[in-house]
Formats: structure tokens, sequence, C-alpha cells
């Protein structure tokens, strides 16, 4: 082999062959001479492999949106490389790729929410780097929405009633009847894009009081912390048949009709089918009294 054998001090020698290898597996011996020419045995063999090749470009997958600010970040490259992942001015790793070629990195240090590029570069055992994987870029965003607002009817007949409010737009808004677990969701809806939300239940409430609140998820999963209880009452059930009585016969035009009725309902009284004019006021828990407004001509009247 073409070239000369350097002594850099006694006995140590050093050898850089004048015709360059190609790549792959020689068997290297060598053999001393002394200065009166004698020639000593060969040496035992060294085996080696000449790589000049760099590794290939290696795949990057970064996860993003995400609420992680040290978010776990992979891909692929040549088995055995080692791999560097350089997040904006900040180079994390290396990493041994692993047989099967993946490998992934978590930054040792938190980064901050906003938009980071992330490159990546392999670099094989005989030292070989790969160009940088293409630019990837990862947002990060590790702030909960606001707490979003519930409105609705607090009394109706609807069992299924309309709740709506204002939540981050895009967010997706959870709605819970009582605590804030997984067994009380009653479902989930999307805010539009100024923020608007609606939801209306897939079941029906039961008659009575409902205590509801909602929460609200962006799209990196951060959680907002819970609206303000909404208190509602659903009522579907009719009222009982009212029981009516007026003074008959009466000398007053405008005679004074009892009525019994449920407490707090609202009374119409009908004459003919058609409805009086007037108010009934509730004098007491279920008993109600109305007067007409317009005088009654004389006559029969039902």
């Amino acid at each position: 082999m073409s070239g000369e054998a350097t002594e850099e001090k006694e006995g140590v020698f050093s050898f850089v062959p004048e015709t360059a290898f190609a790549d792959g597996f020689y068997v290297l011996t060598a053999v001393a001479t002394d200065e009166a020419g004698n020639a000593g045995g060969r040496s035992g063999e060294a085996k080696v492999e000449v790589d000049t090749l760099a590794p290939g470009v290696p795949l990057l997958y970064v996860p993003s949106l995400t609420k992680e600010n040290m978010p776990e970040i992979g891909g692929t490259a040549e088995a055995g490389s080692k791999v560097k992942v350089k997040i904006g001015s900040i180079e994390f790793g290396p990493v041994v790729v692993s047989p099967d070629g993946g490998y992934s990195i978590t930054p040792s240090t938190a980064l901050a929410d906003g938009t980071h590029l992330v490159i990546a570069k392999a670099t094989d055992l005989a030292g070989n780097t790969s160009a940088a994987s293409s630019a990837r870029s990862m947002v990060i965003d590790t702030v909960a929405p606001v707490a979003p607002t519930l409105e609705g009817r607090k009394l109706g007949k609807e069992s299924k009633p309309t709740l709506r409010g204002t939540a981050e737009a895009g967010s997706k808004v959870t709605i819970y009847k009582g605590e804030l677990v997984k067994d009380n969701i009653l479902g989930e809806v999307f805010a539009n894009s100024v923020g608007r939300y609606e939801f209306v239940p897939r079941e029906g409430f039961a008659d009575g009081a409902h205590l509801i609140r909602a929460t609200a998820m962006d799209e990196a999963g951060n959680v907002s912390v819970a609206s303000g209880l909404f208190s509602m009452k659903v009522d579907t059930a009719p009222p009982a048949v009212p029981v009516l009585t007026v003074e008959s016969p009466t000398n007053e035009s405008r005679p004074e009709i009892k009525v019994v009725a449920e407490a707090g309902s609202v009374v119409t009284v009908f004459s003919g089918g058609s409805p009086l004019s007037g108010e009934a006021t509730e004098e007491k828990e279920g008993v109600f009294s109305f007067v007409p407004e317009t005088a009654f001509a004389d006559g029969f009247y039902v």
C-alpha cells in the first residue's frame, strides 16, 4: 500500500494511505523493518470499514398544535445513527436511532408559547452527517381559554331547552349536569367563529330543578375553568283543570269570579270561547279572583 508511516513518538507510528479506499470492508496488517533492513513478522489483522456516505435525511414528526411545552418529537432515520434536533436556536440530543429506524427526543427545557421551527440531522457511526431535514412548524399553546358563559330559560315547559353562550372561537364546549365528571356530560358543541354556541340536549330533562355548567377546550387541548352554575327548572306537566265559581244570578255587570287553580299559574277566563279582558290575581295560594274589565249586558253567560 503506497504511503509512508511516520514515527510520531518512540515506537508509535502513523500511516495515511496515499490512495483513497473505496467504501467497504478491509483487513489491514503491518510489517516493521529496522534501519539495517531486517523485516519483522506480520502483525495481527485489523479490520476496518470505510464509509464516506452521509446517512439519508431523517424524517421528522412534530405535534402542532400542542399544549405541552416539552413535547415529544419523533421520526425515522438510519438505524444506529445519532439524531440531533434543533428547535429555533436550541439543539437537543443526540439520541441513538433504534434498530427499527425510530427515534424520539423530548426537550430538556420548557419552550415558550408560540411558533417554533424544528429541524433534525443524523450522524452515522462513521461520523458522516446528513443534510438537515425540512423545517417543521410547531405551535405551542399552554394558555387555557376563559370560562364560557351559559344562558337559557330559567323556567320552561320544554324538556330539551336550548342552552347558549359565549366561548373562545373554535373551542369545544362541554355541557355538564352538576359536577364536572364524565358521567354528567350532556353533550358537546363547538363555538363558531365569533365565539357563540347553542346546545340542545339529546335527551330531555326530567321535570324539576337542574344545575348546569360548561367548560371550553381550545384546539391545543387546554381546558378552561367551569362557567358559573346555571339553575333552571323544567315543568312539562299541565296544571290541573281549574274550578270556577261565580254568584248567579247577580246584579253586578262586572261580577267577581273565583277560580281555584295551580298556585303561581296564569289564569285566563273565557266566555263563549273567547278570553275576557282582565287579570286574575292570586289572593292566596291557589285561589284567584277575576273581575272582567268590560261589563256584561243582562243575560246568560257560560
